[in-house]
């Protein structure tokens, strides 16, 4: 112990305060990359482009980008550099140069005419693929020639079948599947998927009416399509043929979800970042959202990656400015894309450009247990913080409490060296103890990782109910056993106990906004806190008590809320509080592990 003490001592005298290893920031930063916004065909380096309207886009695995430049009838090509190259489509502008007249001409790419080309999709053998929306068909562009796959502008309607005789509606969106089946969304079919030989047929759910949007993911364990309707973004499991959940994008008070206190808006395009997350173009209040899920719960979480967007932004107009974090503007996003090297593609539509959101840290909307290391570096110090919604409510990473412990941790190290910690904020479903310790034992007691933080919830915190007397008692035997285990694994345990929002009766802007709920009795609150801090000393487990410094801030004549106004969740201050207490918990086994190796 000596020894790490001063180790402790060097280290704090070599570094400087708040040093931390380089990562991504919370929130990307928004680059024009290609059009200069002004309307036109113009082909050319970066901001010198010019289109008339992009929409639909399309990344292919060298990381070129494909547009439907809608309003002007062609295709068009952006390299990794921002070059724009027209591929297909043709026909002189009209209406004072707003846009190309329709049309339709198979042939060689430059020579061919669409009508209202709207997405775009990159097959796995590098042909690309047109809704060709007015045209009622889908087109193909493969080796400099358009064909027409399936479908035909003669006609038009839901039939089914061979590519002889099936037909579509103004078929709007495109996404491969894992399998080389083309998924459509043909709004007043739903969603059509056509085989690689032609056939199509339709999947017959009713929350895929009028659908206008689709995506897919494929992974070892998911294959999954997405699909947005105006009310709706729904999962559904292509391999079981079920719907997996979704959520409201609807102007229905009850079920529209929020951001904060706004309102979120209808999604022209869908992308996938990973298994539980995607982005999505919101032209109503123009902006880009991102959106985390965890099925088959319902959706958690939706993020403005941009400045605050109003409410009907479209409508009114938008507005245009790059730059970091929260402030940019987009004007009717119409389409969205990730590039094989994480970034986000935008079709700025009101704006005429394409804008480029670069990768950020999405850590504390990714967690479940698929997220820890199968191989763990022994030279990287892993941290598990596992318990309810207070460790994950979407907070950027470096504001939450993961991110604040990493951060602290990392500050340890001289800043030339490349921090060695990682944080995985582990969030185990309902209020339960016993749930979340069985989720420990049975995925973090295998050395996966060198330390357990455990947020110990009490029965009633989120809720306001009575606390169930014999959950104190159930504390010891469950914590004994919980750090007899990991102890064996060479993994250390530290379980912390801390109020919730309405355990503190200062702390009452929430409960102000519910007063079918409110503070519950002191008196009884104290008896519970008395009999759980002594169930935790009990079991002899390590552990950190909250409470006395919860109670110490509000104490303090100027204090800042622990919790937040619109729910009971914690503040930024919250998160500082609870994030440096375990963090300063951590140092020791930080340094003694760093001492190791």
């Amino acid at each position: 112990m000596l020894r790490v003490l001063l180790l402790l001592a060097v280290v704090a005298a070599a570094v400087p305060a708040g040093a931390a290893r380089a990562s991504l920031p919370d929130m990307p930063t928004v680059t024009t990359l290609a059009g200069d916004g002004r309307p036109g065909i113009v082909d050319g380096p970066g901001v010198r482009a010019r289109f008339e309207g992009p929409q639909g886009i399309a990344y292919d695995a060298r990381g070129d980008l494909y547009v439907a430049d809608t309003p002007a009838q062609r295709i068009r090509r952006v390299d990794p550099r921002g070059n724009v190259t027209t591929i297909a489509g043709g026909g002189p502008a009209a209406l004072f140069g707003a846009g190309v007249p329709g049309g339709y001409r198979n042939g060689p790419a430059l020579q061919a005419r669409f009508d209202d080309p709207t997405d775009v999709a990159v097959a796995p053998d590098g042909a690309i693929y047109v809704a060709d929306s007015l045209n009622h068909c889908i087109r193909v562009i493969r080796n400099g020639i358009v064909t027409t796959f399936v479908g035909a502008p003669n006609r038009v309607g839901g039939v089914d079948g061979a590519r002889a005789v099936a037909s579509f509606t103004m078929p709007r969106s495109l996404a491969f599947g894992a399998r080389g089946t083309l998924y459509v969304a043909d709004p007043p079919n739903g969603v059509r998927a056509v085989a690689p030989n032609g056939t199509v047929t339709t999947i017959h759910d009713p929350n895929f009416q009028g659908a206008w949007a689709v995506a897919t993911y494929h992974s070892a364990r998911v294959d999954q399509l997405i699909v947005a309707s105006p009310m709706l973004i729904s999962l559904y499991d292509l391999r079981s043929g079920k719907n997996a959940g979704g959520m409201f994008t609807t102007n229905d008070a009850k079920s529209w979800p929020r951001e904060g206190r706004a309102f979120v808006g209808p999604a022209a395009s869908v992308a996938p970042l990973s298994a539980t997350q995607l982005v999505y173009a919101d032209d109503l209040f123009s902006t880009v959202r991102l959106v985390q899920f965890r099925p088959p719960e319902p959706w958690q979480f939706t993020r403005a990656l941009s400045a605050p967007p109003l409410l009907n932004a479209g409508a009114r107009g938008g507005g245009f400015r790059d730059g970091p974090g929260g402030q940019a503007l987009y004007d009717q996003p119409m389409g969205v894309a990730v590039a094989p090297d994480g970034s986000i593609a935008v079709a700025d539509t009101g704006n005429r450009r394409i804008r480029l959101l670069s990768p950020f840290d999405r850590r504390t909307y990714e967690t479940d247990g698929a997220r820890l290391p199968n191989a763990p570096d022994p030279r990287e110090f892993r941290v598990a913080i596992v318990g309810n919604s207070l460790i994950w409510t979407g907070e950027p990473w470096h504001r939450s409490i993961g991110g604040i412990v990493e951060d602290r941790l990392c500050a340890q190290r001289p800043a030339a060296t490349p921090c060695n910690v990682k944080v995985y904020p582990l969030r185990v479903s309902g209020e339960s103890s016993a749930a979340a310790a069985s989720y420990m034992q049975s995925y973090l007691t295998d050395g996966l990782v060198n330390a357990v933080v455990f947020l110990v919830s009490t029965p009633g915190q989120l809720d306001a109910t009575t606390v169930d007397p014999a959950f104190a008692g159930s504390l010891t035997p469950l914590l004994a056993g919980l750090d007899a285990k990991m102890a064996a694994s060479h993994t250390d345990l530290l379980a912390v106990l801390m109020p919730g929002a309405y355990e503190m009766p200062n702390e009452t802007s929430y409960l102000k906004l519910t007063p079918t709920i409110g503070p519950r009795d002191p008196a009884q609150v104290a008896r519970e806190y008395a009999a759980e801090l002594t169930a935790v000393q009990a079991s002899h487990a390590p552990y950190l008590d909250l409470w006395p410094l919860f109670f110490g801030n509000d104490d303090q004549a100027t204090f800042q809320p622990l919790f937040r106004v619109w729910d009971h969740h914690l503040t930024d201050f919250g998160n500082a509080l609870v994030g440096d207490a375990i963090a300063q918990r951590l140092i020791p086994l930080y340094a003694e592990a760093h001492a190791r190796h």
